[in-house]
Protein backbone atom coordinates (compact mmCIF):
# COMPACT_ATOMS: atom_id res chain seq x y z
CA UNK A 1 0.00 0.00 0.00
CA UNK A 2 1.45 3.42 -0.92
CA UNK A 3 0.02 6.39 0.96
CA UNK A 4 0.51 10.13 1.19
CA UNK A 5 1.00 10.45 4.95
CA UNK A 6 4.31 10.39 6.88
CA UNK A 7 5.82 6.97 7.69
CA UNK A 8 3.19 4.89 5.90
CA UNK A 9 5.89 3.38 3.68
CA UNK A 10 7.71 2.23 6.83
CA UNK A 11 4.51 0.69 8.16
CA UNK A 12 4.14 -1.56 5.19
CA UNK A 13 7.81 -2.47 5.24
CA UNK A 14 7.17 -4.18 8.56
CA UNK A 15 8.32 -1.70 11.20
CA UNK A 16 7.57 -3.15 14.62
CA UNK A 17 7.38 0.02 16.70
CA UNK A 18 6.05 3.38 15.52
CA UNK A 19 7.01 5.93 18.15
CA UNK A 20 8.55 8.81 16.21
CA UNK A 21 8.39 12.44 17.33
CA UNK A 22 4.74 13.43 17.65
CA UNK A 23 5.20 16.40 15.33
CA UNK A 24 5.99 14.11 12.39
CA UNK A 25 4.48 10.72 13.21
CA UNK A 26 0.83 10.08 12.42
CA UNK A 27 0.38 7.23 14.92
CA UNK A 28 1.88 5.63 17.98
CA UNK A 29 1.84 1.91 18.61
CA UNK A 30 2.79 -1.33 16.91
CA UNK A 31 2.47 -2.68 13.39
CA UNK A 32 3.48 -6.12 12.16
CA UNK A 33 3.75 -7.66 8.72
CA UNK A 34 5.51 -11.02 8.90
CA UNK A 35 6.11 -13.40 6.00
CA UNK A 36 4.62 -16.89 6.28
CA UNK A 37 5.27 -18.02 2.71
CA UNK A 38 5.76 -16.06 -0.54
CA UNK A 39 3.09 -13.33 -0.80
CA UNK A 40 1.36 -14.46 2.44
CA UNK A 41 1.81 -12.49 5.67
CA UNK A 42 0.42 -12.25 9.17
CA UNK A 43 -0.52 -8.64 9.72
CA UNK A 44 -2.01 -6.36 12.32
CA UNK A 45 -1.72 -3.16 14.29
CA UNK A 46 -2.32 -1.53 17.65
CA UNK A 47 -2.51 2.18 16.87
CA UNK A 48 -3.44 5.41 18.56
CA UNK A 49 -3.54 8.21 16.00
CA UNK A 50 -1.81 11.39 17.07
CA UNK A 51 -3.27 13.96 14.71
CA UNK A 52 -6.20 14.62 12.41
CA UNK A 53 -4.68 13.64 9.09
CA UNK A 54 -6.07 12.64 5.68
CA UNK A 55 -4.53 9.61 4.00
CA UNK A 56 -4.84 8.52 0.38
CA UNK A 57 -3.17 5.91 -1.74
CA UNK A 58 -3.62 2.67 -3.64
CA UNK A 59 -4.52 -0.75 -2.30
CA UNK A 60 -2.94 -3.43 -4.50
CA UNK A 61 -4.84 -6.56 -5.62
CA UNK A 62 -4.94 -8.65 -2.46
CA UNK A 63 -7.13 -9.98 0.33
CA UNK A 64 -7.06 -9.14 4.00
CA UNK A 65 -8.83 -11.28 6.59
CA UNK A 66 -8.83 -10.00 10.13
CA UNK A 67 -10.68 -9.21 13.30
CA UNK A 68 -10.95 -5.96 15.22
CA UNK A 69 -10.30 -6.09 18.96
CA UNK A 70 -10.64 -2.35 19.72
CA UNK A 71 -11.39 0.93 17.98
CA UNK A 72 -12.39 1.18 14.35
CA UNK A 73 -11.16 1.80 10.81
CA UNK A 74 -13.01 3.39 7.91
CA UNK A 75 -12.02 4.17 4.33
CA UNK A 76 -13.53 5.14 1.01
CA UNK A 77 -12.42 2.69 -1.70
CA UNK A 78 -13.26 3.79 -5.23
CA UNK A 79 -16.36 5.56 -3.93
CA UNK A 80 -17.53 2.74 -1.63
CA UNK A 81 -17.48 3.21 2.13
CA UNK A 82 -15.74 0.38 3.99
CA UNK A 83 -16.19 0.59 7.76
CA UNK A 84 -14.78 -1.91 10.24
CA UNK A 85 -16.04 -1.16 13.73
CA UNK A 86 -17.46 -4.44 14.95
CA UNK A 87 -15.38 -6.04 17.66
CA UNK A 88 -14.73 -9.77 17.29
CA UNK A 89 -16.39 -10.16 13.88
CA UNK A 90 -14.16 -11.74 11.17
CA UNK A 91 -13.88 -9.44 8.17
CA UNK A 92 -12.81 -10.04 4.56
CA UNK A 93 -11.62 -7.25 2.28
CA UNK A 94 -10.72 -8.54 -1.20
CA UNK A 95 -9.54 -6.46 -4.15
CA UNK A 96 -9.27 -8.06 -7.56
CA UNK A 97 -7.33 -5.09 -8.95
CA UNK A 98 -5.48 -2.00 -7.65
CA UNK A 99 -7.93 0.52 -6.18
CA UNK A 100 -7.57 4.03 -4.82
CA UNK A 101 -8.61 4.71 -1.24
CA UNK A 102 -9.07 7.70 1.03
CA UNK A 103 -9.45 7.86 4.79
CA UNK A 104 -9.09 10.38 7.58
CA UNK A 105 -7.52 9.51 10.90
CA UNK A 106 -8.71 11.44 13.95
CA UNK A 107 -6.50 12.42 16.87
CA UNK A 108 -7.06 9.99 19.74
CA UNK A 109 -8.77 7.37 17.53
CA UNK A 110 -7.57 3.81 18.06
CA UNK A 111 -7.43 0.74 15.85
CA UNK A 112 -6.39 -2.71 17.12
CA UNK A 113 -6.69 -5.48 14.54
CA UNK A 114 -4.93 -8.69 13.58
CA UNK A 115 -5.23 -11.22 10.80
CA UNK A 116 -3.46 -12.08 7.56
CA UNK A 117 -2.75 -10.49 4.20
CA UNK A 118 -2.36 -12.32 0.88
CA UNK A 119 -1.05 -10.67 -2.27
CA UNK A 120 -2.87 -11.61 -5.50
CA UNK A 121 -0.15 -14.03 -6.61
CA UNK A 122 -0.17 -15.81 -3.25
CA UNK A 123 -3.86 -16.75 -3.19
CA UNK A 124 -3.83 -19.42 -5.94
CA UNK A 125 -1.18 -21.59 -4.21
CA UNK A 126 -3.21 -21.50 -0.97
CA UNK A 127 -6.34 -22.60 -2.81
CA UNK A 128 -4.37 -25.32 -4.62
CA UNK A 129 -3.17 -26.69 -1.27
CA UNK A 130 -6.80 -26.90 -0.15
CA UNK A 131 -7.99 -28.17 -3.55
CA UNK A 132 -10.49 -25.29 -3.72
CA UNK A 133 -11.80 -23.30 -6.67
CA UNK A 134 -11.18 -19.52 -6.73
CA UNK A 135 -13.07 -17.72 -3.99
CA UNK A 136 -16.40 -16.45 -5.23
CA UNK A 137 -16.43 -12.71 -5.78
CA UNK A 138 -12.71 -12.23 -5.02
CA UNK A 139 -11.31 -12.27 -8.55
CA UNK A 140 -12.39 -8.79 -9.63
CA UNK A 141 -13.74 -5.61 -8.11
CA UNK A 142 -14.14 -5.13 -4.38
CA UNK A 143 -15.52 -7.67 -1.90
CA UNK A 144 -16.24 -6.56 1.67
CA UNK A 145 -17.87 -9.09 3.96
CA UNK A 146 -18.24 -9.61 7.70
CA UNK A 147 -18.92 -13.13 8.97
CA UNK A 148 -21.47 -12.89 11.77
CA UNK A 149 -21.63 -16.45 13.06
CA UNK A 150 -18.50 -18.05 11.62
CA UNK A 151 -17.19 -19.55 14.86
CA UNK A 152 -14.54 -21.76 13.23
CA UNK A 153 -13.21 -18.78 11.27
CA UNK A 154 -13.17 -16.71 14.45
CA UNK A 155 -11.28 -19.50 16.25
CA UNK A 156 -8.68 -19.71 13.46
CA UNK A 157 -8.04 -15.95 13.68
CA UNK A 158 -7.80 -16.04 17.47
CA UNK A 159 -5.30 -18.92 17.25
CA UNK A 160 -3.31 -17.01 14.63
CA UNK A 161 -3.12 -13.94 16.86
CA UNK A 162 -2.01 -16.04 19.86
CA UNK A 163 0.71 -17.98 18.01
CA UNK A 164 2.76 -19.57 20.83
CA UNK A 165 5.81 -20.47 18.74
CA UNK A 166 8.88 -18.76 17.28
CA UNK A 167 10.96 -19.14 14.15
CA UNK A 168 10.14 -21.82 11.58
CA UNK A 169 7.60 -23.48 13.86
CA UNK A 170 5.73 -20.18 14.17
CA UNK A 171 5.51 -19.92 10.39
CA UNK A 172 4.19 -23.48 10.09
CA UNK A 173 1.60 -22.83 12.80
CA UNK A 174 0.52 -19.56 11.13
CA UNK A 175 0.27 -21.25 7.74
CA UNK A 176 -2.02 -23.94 9.17
CA UNK A 177 -4.30 -21.33 10.77
CA UNK A 178 -4.41 -19.28 7.55
CA UNK A 179 -5.32 -22.36 5.50
CA UNK A 180 -8.08 -23.17 8.00
CA UNK A 181 -9.43 -19.62 7.72
CA UNK A 182 -9.35 -19.66 3.91
CA UNK A 183 -11.22 -22.97 3.93
CA UNK A 184 -13.97 -21.57 6.19
CA UNK A 185 -14.30 -18.46 4.02
CA UNK A 186 -14.57 -20.56 0.86
CA UNK A 187 -17.29 -22.72 2.40
CA UNK A 188 -19.19 -19.65 3.60
CA UNK A 189 -18.97 -17.79 0.28
CA UNK A 190 -19.91 -20.86 -1.72
CA UNK A 191 -22.87 -21.57 0.54
CA UNK A 192 -24.07 -17.99 0.41
CA UNK A 193 -23.93 -18.03 -3.38
CA UNK A 194 -25.72 -21.36 -3.88
CA UNK A 195 -28.15 -21.61 -0.98
CA UNK A 196 -29.60 -18.11 -0.83
CA UNK A 197 -31.42 -16.22 -3.57
CA UNK A 198 -29.82 -12.91 -4.50
CA UNK A 199 -31.31 -9.94 -2.69
CA UNK A 200 -32.54 -7.06 -4.79
CA UNK A 201 -30.80 -3.75 -4.28
CA UNK A 202 -33.88 -2.38 -2.50
CA UNK A 203 -34.10 -5.32 -0.07
CA UNK A 204 -30.38 -5.15 0.73
CA UNK A 205 -30.62 -1.41 1.39
CA UNK A 206 -33.58 -2.06 3.70
CA UNK A 207 -31.59 -4.72 5.58
CA UNK A 208 -28.65 -2.34 5.93
CA UNK A 209 -31.00 0.33 7.32
CA UNK A 210 -32.17 -2.16 9.94
CA UNK A 211 -28.55 -2.87 10.83
CA UNK A 212 -27.80 0.85 11.20
CA UNK A 213 -30.88 1.38 13.39
CA UNK A 214 -29.87 -1.47 15.67
CA UNK A 215 -26.25 -0.32 15.91
CA UNK A 216 -27.33 3.17 16.96
CA UNK A 217 -29.52 1.87 19.82
CA UNK A 218 -28.17 -1.50 20.96
CA UNK A 219 -29.25 -1.08 24.57
CA UNK A 220 -32.79 0.10 23.80
CA UNK A 221 -33.59 -0.69 20.16
CA UNK A 222 -36.94 -0.14 18.43
CA UNK A 223 -39.13 -3.21 18.01
CA UNK A 224 -39.17 -5.07 14.71
CA UNK A 225 -42.66 -3.71 14.15
CA UNK A 226 -41.47 -0.14 14.66
CA UNK A 227 -38.54 -0.68 12.30
CA UNK A 228 -40.79 -2.21 9.65
CA UNK A 229 -43.20 0.74 9.82
CA UNK A 230 -40.38 3.29 9.54
CA UNK A 231 -38.83 1.53 6.55
CA UNK A 232 -42.22 0.83 4.94
CA UNK A 233 -42.16 -2.94 4.60
CA UNK A 234 -43.96 -5.79 6.36
CA UNK A 235 -42.24 -7.64 9.19
CA UNK A 236 -42.00 -11.00 7.40
CA UNK A 237 -40.22 -9.47 4.41
CA UNK A 238 -37.96 -7.47 6.70
CA UNK A 239 -36.93 -10.51 8.71
CA UNK A 240 -36.28 -12.56 5.55
CA UNK A 241 -34.20 -9.81 3.89
CA UNK A 242 -32.10 -9.30 7.00
CA UNK A 243 -31.40 -13.03 7.34
CA UNK A 244 -30.37 -13.26 3.67
CA UNK A 245 -28.15 -10.18 3.91
CA UNK A 246 -26.37 -11.02 7.17
CA UNK A 247 -26.87 -14.75 7.66
CA UNK A 248 -28.47 -14.31 11.08
CA UNK A 249 -31.86 -13.28 12.45
CA UNK A 250 -32.46 -9.75 13.73
CA UNK A 251 -32.80 -11.01 17.31
CA UNK A 252 -29.59 -13.06 17.17
CA UNK A 253 -27.73 -10.16 15.55
CA UNK A 254 -28.82 -7.80 18.30
CA UNK A 255 -27.80 -10.23 21.05
CA UNK A 256 -24.38 -10.90 19.51
CA UNK A 257 -23.63 -7.21 19.03
CA UNK A 258 -24.58 -6.48 22.64
CA UNK A 259 -22.17 -9.19 23.74
CA UNK A 260 -19.40 -7.82 21.49
CA UNK A 261 -19.76 -4.39 23.10
CA UNK A 262 -19.94 -5.95 26.56
CA UNK A 263 -16.67 -7.77 25.95
CA UNK A 264 -14.91 -4.48 25.19
CA UNK A 265 -16.37 -2.85 28.33
CA UNK A 266 -15.32 -5.80 30.49
CA UNK A 267 -11.75 -5.57 29.25
CA UNK A 268 -11.67 -1.85 30.07
CA UNK A 269 -12.17 -2.93 33.71
CA UNK A 270 -14.06 0.21 34.72
CA UNK A 271 -17.57 -1.18 35.35
CA UNK A 272 -18.94 -4.18 37.21
CA UNK A 273 -20.43 -7.14 35.36
CA UNK A 274 -23.92 -6.07 36.47
CA UNK A 275 -23.43 -2.49 35.30
CA UNK A 276 -22.27 -3.70 31.90
CA UNK A 277 -25.18 -6.13 31.61
CA UNK A 278 -27.70 -3.34 32.06
CA UNK A 279 -25.75 -0.88 29.92
CA UNK A 280 -25.83 -3.12 26.85
CA UNK A 281 -29.51 -3.91 27.27
CA UNK A 282 -29.84 -7.22 29.15
CA UNK A 283 -32.76 -7.56 31.56
CA UNK A 284 -30.61 -9.09 34.30
CA UNK A 285 -26.97 -9.95 35.05
CA UNK A 286 -27.96 -13.63 35.14
CA UNK A 287 -29.34 -13.56 31.59
CA UNK A 288 -26.24 -11.67 30.48
CA UNK A 289 -23.85 -14.20 32.07
CA UNK A 290 -25.68 -17.13 30.44
CA UNK A 291 -25.63 -15.51 26.98
CA UNK A 292 -21.98 -14.52 27.38
CA UNK A 293 -20.88 -18.01 28.30
CA UNK A 294 -22.74 -19.49 25.32
CA UNK A 295 -21.12 -16.99 22.93
CA UNK A 296 -17.53 -16.95 24.17
CA UNK A 297 -17.20 -20.18 26.17
CA UNK A 298 -16.42 -18.56 29.52
CA UNK A 299 -18.21 -16.31 32.05
CA UNK A 300 -17.96 -12.53 31.69
CA UNK A 301 -16.14 -12.20 35.01
CA UNK A 302 -13.12 -14.00 33.55
CA UNK A 303 -12.53 -11.00 31.22
CA UNK A 304 -11.92 -8.66 34.17
CA UNK A 305 -8.30 -7.89 34.89
CA UNK A 306 -7.03 -8.17 38.44
CA UNK A 307 -6.59 -4.68 39.83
Amino acid sequence: MIGSCPNIEKMWAGVDEIAIDEHTAFAYGQFWFNAVRPSVFTSGCRFRYLHDIPVSGVYQASIFVGMLTAGCHAADVEGRSITTDRIGVPTLIALGEPMRFRTHFRAGQTCDMSGFFVEAEGLAPLLDDLQLAPLRGCRCGLQFRQFERAERLRAALLDLAANPYAGALARLYAEARILAAIFEIAIDLDGAATACPTLSRLRREQAERVQAMLESALADPPTIGQIAREIGVNETTLRRSFKQAFGVTIIDYLRDRRLDVARVLLRENRLTVAQIAYRVGFASPGNFATAYRRRFGHPPRSELRAS
